[in-house]
């Protein structure tokens, strides 16, 4: 099967690219975002949230992030969308206990934002660990 999107993987975090108006197709949680996973996710968009976009943040608290960050257009968007599922997720009973950490950064770069996660390991004694999604 042909992959729609690139992934790249360093030393210091991983990124997975997808194509610009490209959502991922609805899918059972976790079951294509494994990859991406990690304590911190920040989320590089090129794009306004849409509904079209929940299962990637439903996806992302599945597997337990700890932080998310949004970084690029409708940051703001972004980091109210993943609040509102977490109390949703929560309250309807399919993800009991659903919680992460939000940020959002309107005026900042991705590399201050990438910085920021990894510092927010570091103040917690864990080893960084910052995955990229770019939507």
């Amino acid at each position: 099967m042909a992959s729609n999107f690139t992934f790249e993987r360093s030393a210091r975090q991983q990124c997975c690219r997808l194509p610009p108006g490209l959502v991922p197709a609805r899918r059972p949680l976790n079951a294509s975002l494994d990859f991406i996973m990690g304590k911190c996710v920040v989320l590089h968009s090129a794009t306004s949230y849409s509904e079209a976009h929940r299962p990637v943040l439903e996806g992302l608290l599945a597997e337990g992030i700890d932080l998310f960050c949004a970084v690029g257009v409708d940051s703001d968007g972004w980091e109210d969308a993943m609040d509102r599922l977490c109390v949703e997720l929560d309250t309807n009973g399919k993800l009991p206990g659903a919680f992460c950490n939000t940020t959002n950064h309107p005026d900042e770069s991705l590399a201050d934002v990438v910085e920021f996660a990894r510092q927010w390991n570091e103040l917690k004694g864990e080893q960084p660990d910052v995955r990229i999604l770019e939507i």
